[in-house]
This record gives structure tokens, sequence and C-alpha cells, in this order.
């Protein structure tokens, strides 16, 4: 039996209490007188009877010392302890794997250097080992892009499972999987090991770090093994750093700029300096640069010297736009900045993450859109291609190609990425690659074997509106039917897989197949007998028509870690592959798109199979937390975890039956009372 409140014992003070009252209680003596003859005549014939008065008071004053008994024990909550308390040593180890951990003071992991994870990991090794050679157990927490647990009350028995699991986890191609690039999961660290403190009252917590924490931490044991510092003595988890005990430091590139000037790039880069004052040179080179010229050329950038003062941030601008601008850069296939030391080598800081940039955004995918119309037909069509060119630059390179004079010969049926077509000159044959947009066929364009379309004439109608089936579908986005009025229509009949998007005055005008690879769309709105070319809808619906068969494969060239992108493929086999290994990190043969969470810095390689059978490659470039360049940083708080009034168990509570024993004690003390009394 054990006590929760012992200090209830004082209780019992109260019988010193009840044998003082006793002591000064008056005594009486009680005589019987009879008063008559009788009486006294009577008193010969009494039986004798028992002295039990005595006794009664002697039971009521028990009574009374054990109800003060049970009270006092009430108060000092009695328990008897289902399972001792486990007493053997147990601790909780809890590794970040934030990507500064990478930091090497001896080379780099690729080198057979050894990171601070690494560090971390054989001090975990040799701390649980001792922590079980006294029967002791130990459990392991990795603070990863989501916290989990690698090994759990592992003993003496599974020590060789649990230096086997260490050591895998120190292995270079696992640390890679390993590390959170981003942000690491302290928080939800945290939140395992108050779980798991809730059931191991001896637990002790310990976390090896390289960020210092100014408080919520109780111990702080430097990385050069001097004196631990107590920051919070009531705080649960003991930090263990791993910096600076090879006098490490790093030199980042924090963030970088391309910027299009005119006609012209410029490049700009944040250049900052972690643990030491030190000269470097910053480096720039763009390849591949002015392609479209017919020229293509390595333009590499005069270096630049800096010096750099201790987490000062140096703004470095590289201009082509200097002097003659022929010799500037007007687009580039990759652009690559990056730190050499003062002679020119490669820079040996202890974080090699940081120490260069990518840019891919210099030229944009080209699409070739050949325009075949009569030479008579309305410039329409024409200026909408011509202003979508100019409103896409920055996404597509988009070459145009008319044939409408005898001069430019018969339209092509391959080599293009959209055909567009309108009156009566037309494709010889379905083209073999590229979508298909025909704009108000000419009646006499044979088109039906090709397209399983035919030409029946011209239906009049009332100045209709246009009847937009679905309002959600892409190619109507920010289009409205009501805006158009529409007095003639080409009477067409599709077969096949075509379907229906758009009606005017009951009549369907525009058709879509978009079945196959290639789509085709169909539209019977003649320019001559409608309102079309005059509304701001009908180049929006030329810009939807464009985006839905050609979408952006890439929204940009750069993206951040842990950012989550859609890849929207224009061809087939879409797949995306990382710079630091020839396996694909991810492939789809099938669908339109694939989304991609991005958990690793370097360059991307995004490749798909157009429909001329070419395999088209697209770059982008993601760059490592710059929060992750701090080798040294100092965080304000830990949230450590929450105990609350300590270790639970669930125990025998005897205040029930105490309590029982209080009511039942009380209960005959008033009834030996009563016989006393009556």
């Amino acid at each position: 039996m054990s006590w929760l409140a012992p200090l209830g014992f004082l209780g019992l003070l109260a019988i010193i209490a009840l044998i003082l009252i006793y002591i000064i209680k008056p005594n009486y003596q009680q005589k019987f007188v009879s008063s008559t003859y009788v009486w006294k005549l009577s008193l010969k014939y009494r039986r004798k009877r028992i002295p039990v008065n005595k006794l009664r008071n002697i039971l009521i004053f028990i009574c009374q010392v054990l109800v003060i008994t049970s009270c006092a024990m009430i108060l000092s909550r009695p328990v008897i302890p289902n399972e001792k308390p486990d007493e053997i040593p147990q601790a909780i180890y809890v590794v970040d794997a934030s990507a500064s951990m990478l930091t090497c003071g001896n080379g780099s992991i690729d080198t057979n250097g050894e990171c601070r994870f690494q560090e971390a990991l054989n001090e975990v090794r040799i701390d649980g080992m001792e922590i079980m050679a006294n029967n002791g157990k130990v459990t392991v927490i990795i603070a990863s892009e989501n916290a989990y647990i690698l090994a759990q009350d592992v003993t003496q028995q599974n020590i060789s499972q649990f230096t086997g699991l260490i050591d895998d986890l120190g292995k270079k191609e696992n640390i890679y999987n390993n590390i959170a690039f981003g942000r690491s999961d302290v928080e939800g660290a945290m939140s395992i090991v108050e779980e798991l403190l809730s059931t191991r009252e001896n637990a002790t917590v310990t976390m090896y770090t390289d960020t210092e924490y100014s408080s919520g931490v109780k111990d702080v044991y430097p990385a050069d093994g001097g004196a631990k510092k107590t920051v919070d003595k009531d705080a649960i988890v003991d930090i263990k750093l791993v910096n600076n005990s090879r006098n490490e430091h790093n030199i980042a590139i924090t963030e970088a700029r391309s910027i299009l000037q005119g006609n012209l790039y410029k490049f700009e880069a944040n250049i900052v300096s972690y643990g030491t004052d030190q000269v470097v040179f910053v480096n720039c080179i763009s390849y591949g640069a002015n392609k479209s010229s017919g020229v293509s050329q390595t333009y590499a950038f005069d270096k630049q010297q800096v010096e750099l003062t201790d987490k000062t941030p140096v703004l470095v601008e590289f201009d082509s736009n200097v002097g003659d601008d022929e010799n500037g850069i007007f687009s580039y296939e990759r652009t690559r900045i990056f730190i050499t030391d003062i002679n020119g080598n490669t820079l040996s800081d202890a974080y090699a993450y940081d120490d260069e940039w990518w840019f891919y955004d210099g030229e944009h995918p080209e699409v070739k859109i050949q325009f075949s119309a009569d030479e008579d037909e309305p410039t329409f069509l024409t200026s909408a291609i011509n202003a979508l060119r100019t409103q896409l630059k920055n996404k597509w390179d988009i070459r145009i190609k008319e044939y409408k004079s005898k001069d430019d010969g018969e339209p092509q049926t391959e080599g293009f990425d959209i055909y567009l077509c309108t009156g009566k000159k037309t494709l010889s044959q379905r083209p073999i690659d590229g979508h298909v947009l025909l704009w108000a066929p000419d009646s006499n364009a044979k088109l039906s074997t090709m397209f399983d379309i035919s030409i029946n004439g011209e239906i009049p109608t009332s100045s209709s509106p246009l009847e937009i089936v679905n309002n959600n579908h892409p190619i109507f986005n920010n289009v409205r039917g009501e805006n158009f009025s529409i007095s003639k229509v080409l009477d067409i009949s599709v077969g096949g897989n075509y379907e229906v998007l758009a009606y005017c005055d009951g009549n369907p005008v525009l058709w879509i197949d978009d079945t196959q690879e290639q789509k085709i769309v169909v539209c019977a709105l003649p320019f001559d007998f409608a309102d079309t070319a005059v509304l701001i809808d009908f180049p929006i619906l030329i810009y939807n028509i464009f985006n839905y068969c050609m979408p952006t494969t890439l929204t940009s060239a750069y993206y951040d870690i842990g950012q989550t992108i859609t890849v929207r493929a224009r061809g087939k086999n879409l797949s995306i592959k990382g710079s630091w290994s020839d396996a694909t990190v991810v492939e789809n043969s099938q669908s339109k798109s694939l989304q991609y969470k991005i958990i690793r810095p370097g360059t991307y390689t995004v490749s798909q199979t157009l429909m001329s059978d070419e395999r088209k490659d697209e770059y982008f470039y993601c760059r490592i937390d710059s929060y992750e360049s701090d080798i040294f940083r100092v965080e304000d708080r830990l949230e450590g975890p929450t105990v609350e009034n300590g270790f639970v168990r669930d125990d025998l509570d005897l205040l029930l039956w105490f309590a029982i024993a209080l009511v039942a004690l009380l209960f005959i003390e008033w009834l030996l009372q009563a016989r006393e009394n009556f």
C-alpha cells in the first residue's frame, strides 16, 4: 500500500484530542435508593446484573478512535499499486533530420565525409548501448519531413537489431531519403515524445540537433564537449548540439533571380557567409545563349570578387545589357551561378547544397501553328492568333506559318503542333501530328473522310446568342454566350466521337473530339454572319482552345521544396527525373497530368513523347530552403512535450473501502451510544 497524500495522516492528531476529552470529562456516579419498604424488599429479588457499562464505554472509545483513523486514511489517499513503477533506465532519443544536418566538416557525404546527422546517429548508438547494458530500454525518433519512430523500447536482447537500424539509416543512400530538405517535423516528434512519456515515468528525453534554442529546453550540451548549460530547469528535453565541432562554416547563395530588362537578361544573387569572414568569387555562365539567332554560344560573365562577413548578405549582379546590345543575352538554355574560392577552385565549405543556382527560364517551348485560309479571308483569325502569340510570349515561343496565296504552296500535314483551317484552303489529308481547328470550313472542302464531318449548307438564325452546353468546360472559361449575335450558321453533320459544346438557335455549332491524343475542334460560325470577330469573347475563345489543346507542361522553371506541382502532359509517357540519379522519380504513361511533391533539391527533367514521336525535355530547378543554409541558427523556443502531473498508473484506489469502513464504524458507535442511553 502507498499513499498519494501522506500529509493526511496529520488527522491522527485528533486521537490525542479525543483522549483529552475523556480525561477532563466529569465522572458521575449513579446510585439507586428505594424510598419504600417494597423497594427495599424488591432488591432481594433483583437478579445480579452483568457489569457491561464499562465494556460499552471502552467499545465506544475504540470506535471513535477507529473513525478518526479512517478519516485520516481517507485524507492520505491510500492506493495499492497495480504494478511497481519500472525502475529500469529508459531513454528517448530524438534525432533532427533537417537539411542542415547534412553539414560535413571534413568533406561531404558523397566523398565519404561524416555529416552531422551521421554524427548524431553514432552518439545515439553509443548512448543507447550504454542504457541497454544496464538493462534499460531505448526509443529513437527521427524528426524528418514527418516524424516517425525508428525503434521503440529496444532492450539488450535486441541490441543487434538496434545497431542495424542505426547503421542502415546512416548510409549515404538512406540519408538522402530521410532528410527533410524543407523543414523537419520537430513538432511532430515532440508529440510522439509526449505520448510515450505518459507510460514511461523514468524516461529521459534527449534531442540531437544543430539548432540552438534559447528557451523550452532543460540542459544544453555543446558539441565541443564543454560544460552543459541549464536553460530551463522545468523543461523535459535535453539538447545535444552537433554543430561547430570541426570549425565548420558555410558560404551560401540564399536567393537568386533572372530579370528580363527590355530584351536582355540580368542575373542577381544574394551571397551570405555563416561562421566565417571570407573572400570568394561569384561566377555566372549562360549555356546555349541566343540560340534563336542561329549561333548558340556559352556566355561567361566576368567573375566578381566578394568580401563576406558573418551573416551579412551581399547582392551580386550580372548584367548582360552592358555596352553593345549585340553582346547581350536575349535567350538561353540554362544559366548557372556558382561560388568558388579566391583561387578559382571548388568551394570547400561544410555545406555544399547551396553553392550554386540554376535558371531554366531563358527560352520557352516552341509551338508551330499552320494557318491555312483563303486569300480574301477576313483578318479576324490572323489577328486573334497574333494576339495569342503576344499574350503567351512568356510561356510559349509561337511560330506561325500561313498558307493563303498560291505562292505559299499547299498546306503541310506534318511538322506542326496546331493546324488552323478556314474557308476553302484546307488540308489534303489528316495530319499525322498536331491538333486541328476547323473554323467555318467551306462546303467544297473534302473533310468527310479525314475528320468524319460533312457540310450540308447554311441555316439562317434570328440573331441568336451562343448556347453553351457546359459553362464549366475549359474552352468556355470567361466566355459569355449571351454576348454573341449570330444570324447564320453552317449546317454541319459530324460522326464518330464528337461532343457538342454549343448550340445556336437549337443548331449545334461547336464540336470537339478529344477521345484521342489528337484533338479536333470544329466551329460552324462564319464571320460574315455574326458579330463574333468584334467581341472580346472571340480572342478569349481562341485562347482557351489553344490552352486546352496545348497545356503548359510547367507553370514555372523554379519551385520550392515541399511544393506540390501539377505537370500537364501534351504528349504521352510523361516522366520526371532528378539530377542526382538516373532513376525516374515519377512516371505516368496514361494520365493527361500528374502531381508531384518536391522533396529534394536539384534540377528536374520533365520528359514526354509528342505526337510527332519527338521526345521533349523541359527543366525546372528546386533550391534548398535558405533557412537550412544557416548552419548555426538559433531559435527562440522549443515547444517541448507536456506531461500532466507526472506518471499515471492504473492503481487500486482504497478510498471507497475506507469510506465504507468509516460509515460502518459510525453506525456501530451510534448503536452503542443508544444502548447506553435507553
